[in-house]
């Protein structure tokens, strides 16, 4: 199956009756998480030091426990 096709049959299946109900769930579901999303996007920045601290201490154990063989640093 070529792209060209796969794209033929996806535009056919969404001139269907059934097609054009997902795409106007997807399309509702999309639009009702843009606020959770920006949340999202104002929240991460703000948090963000923490995160970045968690995961460098996670690499560290990752990399130690990997060439001590043990149970890891923390």
């Amino acid at each position: 199956m070529t792209i060209d096709s796969a794209v033929v049959g996806l535009a056919e299946w969404g001139n269907s009756p059934i097609g054009i109900a997902v795409l106007t769930a997807l399309v509702l579901g999309t639009l009702r998480s843009i606020p959770k999303l920006l949340r999202g996007l104002i929240r991460g920045p703000r948090n963000a030091p923490d995160r970045i601290l968690m995961g460098l201490l996670s690499a560290i154990d990752k990399r130690a426990s990997s060439k001590t063989g043990s149970g890891g640093l923390f």
